[in-house]
């Protein structure tokens, strides 16, 4: 009888351990849900809804696998949202290695290869990495590039990192990890060299897109909330 006591809780403990360990890992793989007002602009699955553009002749090519968007090294193109958007608050998580370098694009009309004239790059680079020691103060990770120096924005790397954009007008914040690195209007006396020398900044409506710059790196929980004009007052 003891023996079968035995029997029986080694095989509900295996069950029960078997049943954490899945739902475990199923947390894990699946996407957390929009909050109320976003819309994700990923299904998890597959790149529905995006279209890659190739910026330079190299391979490589963005690729969608258990909830994360995934831009293998020595990809250089642009992965961008099939919707344009105008007002919006985008929040996102990304993960970088060590070195790594790419960007979110937002407000872009990608008709031109030069990243200044086609919108505005929010950056996402490792600050603290040797071969990037020799940039300037707009060009650190959550700048806006080429425009609006970032506060104190280097990123956890290797680990996931969690961002939320806002442009509405010409104003834009960065918030990283739960710190706002920057709020500035592009507008601004202070960044009318950058403003002025980068026509994509001038751009009020246009995709989201993310900027190979031929390293590896994860996107997940992509969602929008669009900013009407009633939302504003």
């Amino acid at each position: 009888m003891l023996s079968n006591y035995k029997t029986a809780f080694r095989m509900v403990s295996g069950l029960l351990f078997a049943a954490l360990t899945l739902s475990y890992f199923s947390q894990d793989l699946h996407a957390a849900e929009p909050e109320a007002g976003f819309t994700s602009l990923f299904d998890g699955k597959t790149l529905q809804g995006w279209s890659y553009v190739p910026r330079i002749k190299a391979p490589g090519h963005y690729l969608a696998a258990n909830n994360i968007i995934i831009c293998p090294s020595n990809t250089w193109g642009v992965l961008m949202s099939a919707g344009e958007y105008s007002d919006f608050v985008l929040r996102l998580d990304y993960k970088l290695e060590a070195g790594g370098n790419n960007g979110v694009l937002v407000r872009t009309t990608l008709l031109s290869t030069n990243k200044m004239d086609s919108g505005v790059e929010i950056q996402m680079l490792d600050d603290k990495a040797p071969k990037h020691e020799h940039l300037k103060p707009y060009q650190y990770n959550g700048s806006v590039y080429g425009i609006v120096p970032a506060h104190d924005g280097a990123p956890k790397i290797d680990e996931w990192n969690t961002e939320e954009i806002t442009c509405i007008g010409q104003h834009y914040k960065v918030v990283l990890n739960g710190k706002v690195i920057v709020d500035a209007d592009l507008t601004d006396p202070q960044y009318e060299e950058g403003f002025k020398s980068h026509a994509g900044a001038h751009h009020l409506r246009g995709h989201i897109g993310f900027m190979g710059h031929g390293d590896y790196f994860e996107f997940r929980n992509i969602r929008i909330k669009e900013i009407v004009p009633e939302m504003k007052k």
